[in-house]
């Protein structure tokens, strides 16, 4: 292959001269927004690139130009771009009203649709993000078990909050810690400081996927030993399947048989609207109910606003069983596809893949750790997000991609060309 130095070069001058819309807007929007954006995860170099509208799979930018969309904002969209019944519902709720200061029914109607793809009864609670979602679970760990700590794995990411980014991608890189919060290396640092810290250790929170880390799994027996040593020491375990909820009707702990006593959930459920929920025994989210001395206060001007709920009921009732094994054949397809030509090519990189997703490691071979996932080759990596934004598909600037229920034969064919052209331009 090419110096990759070289190749990020040409790449990001094709990028330049191919969006000059796009860089238009970050001048014009950085005199109102740092940076002429409001969200950290969009940001890239030398610029993100601005879109106005799509469809399905498909998303245009400022300059007109339609490109496949497998960052699905960072896995939301499951349906796609305007899916028809969650349009729907959003116009029809619109007609009715936007929001309430009060409960509306939409509410129970959504917690019943997700409380179904659990394991065993839940309740839920829903808040207007995942990283609020993710504060309210450790609240609630704190509040049930009467201690002070939370533990975390190192890589995990639970929302924008300063105890979500603890040793996490987008972590301050300045600032002391919070002494609330103890990161752990890996899985079985973990798993001691759970045994270690037994009696002032409120719970462990942790993706049993990392998304934002690399879409990295944590081996399901070392997730069944944590649960059960936080178990036999009354530590609450918290899932965080903001991301990943999407992988099965249950999400990852289904496939996994790994019960947690929370879990944080967002994106999907949302069906495109801002949302976060959690969701627990009846016993521990009793700590939120407000009939209840000594209770949590969860407020939010936006929580199960109508608008959301509506939203999230139509995408959840347009999921079909069959979906989930559908998508994930197809995430195989563009992960192989994409391995076999980077592996023509000397190109020592790779796309590891969970069902849906797949994500591009700048590493000879997936990472199986988070801390592997550091040693990656970021030039490359950036080289080759900016090359398949060139040749027509979007992915996250971590490189993470996922497919959605409208996804076919012509976005996989797509896929490939365009990967194909990329690898042929820019590392040819």
């Amino acid at each position: 292959m090419s110096d990759v130095s070289a190749s990020l070069a040409r790449a990001s001058a094709d990028y330049v001269a191919a969006n000059p819309a796009s860089a238009a807007y970050r001048a014009r929007a950085s005199r109102h927004l740092p940076g002429g954006g409001t969200r950290s995860s969009y940001h890239f170099e030398p610029f993100p690139l601005v879109l106005r509208s799509g469809r399905g799979d498909y998303c245009v930018d400022l300059d007109g130009r339609a490109r496949l969309d497998l960052n699905a904002n960072f896995g939301v969209n499951i349906h796609g771009q305007c899916f028809g019944p969650v349009v729907a519902a959003v116009a029809g709720q619109a007609q009715r009203a936007l929001c309430f200061a009060a409960p509306n029914a939409l509410e129970d109607a959504l917690a019943e649709r997700i409380a179904r793809r659990f394991a065993r009864p839940v309740r839920v609670r829903f808040a207007s993000s995942g990283t609020e979602a993710a504060m309210a679970a450790m609240r609630a760990a704190r509040s049930y078990s009467g201690r002070p700590l939370i533990a975390k794995l190192r890589g995990g990411y639970h929302g924008s909050s300063p105890l979500g980014t603890a040793g996490a991608p987008g972590a301050a890189p300045t600032g002391d810690p919070d002494p609330s919060i103890l990161v752990a290396p890996d899985i079985d640092a973990l798993i001691e400081l759970v045994d270690r810290r037994r009696d002032d250790l409120a719970g462990v929170i942790l993706e049993p996927v990392l998304g934002a880390g690399g879409l990295i799994p944590i081996a399901p027996d070392r997730l069944a030993e944590l649960r059960r040593r936080t178990a036999h020491h009354g530590q609450l375990l918290m899932f965080d399947e903001v991301m990943m909820f999407r992988v099965a009707p249950g999400g990852v702990q289904s496939l996994i048989d790994v019960v947690p006593d929370l879990t944080v959930l967002g994106k999907l459920i949302g069906g495109g609207l801002p949302v976060g929920a959690l969701c627990g025994a009846e016993e521990i989210m009793a700590v939120f109910d407000p009939y209840r001395e000594g209770s949590i206060a969860l407020a939010g001007t936006y929580n199960g606003n109508p608008m959301t709920m509506a939203a999230g009921i139509a995408c959840l009732d347009a999921l079909e069983p069959e979906d989930y094994a559908r998508m994930d054949r197809i995430a195989e397809m563009l992960a192989a596809s994409g391995n076999a030509l980077l592996a023509r090519a000397g190109v020592p990189a790779c796309l590891a893949r969970y069902g849906p997703f797949f994500c591009i490691h700048a590493l000879p071979r997936p990472a199986t750790t988070h801390a592997q996932l550091q040693g990656q080759d970021r030039a490359l990596l950036k080289a080759l997000h900016l090359a398949l934004i060139n040749c027509g598909v979007l992915l996250t600037p971590i490189g993470l991609g996922v497919v959605s229920t409208r996804t076919g034969g012509d976005q996989v064919d797509g896929f490939a060309a365009a990967f194909a052209r990329a690898v042929q331009r820019y590392f040819g």
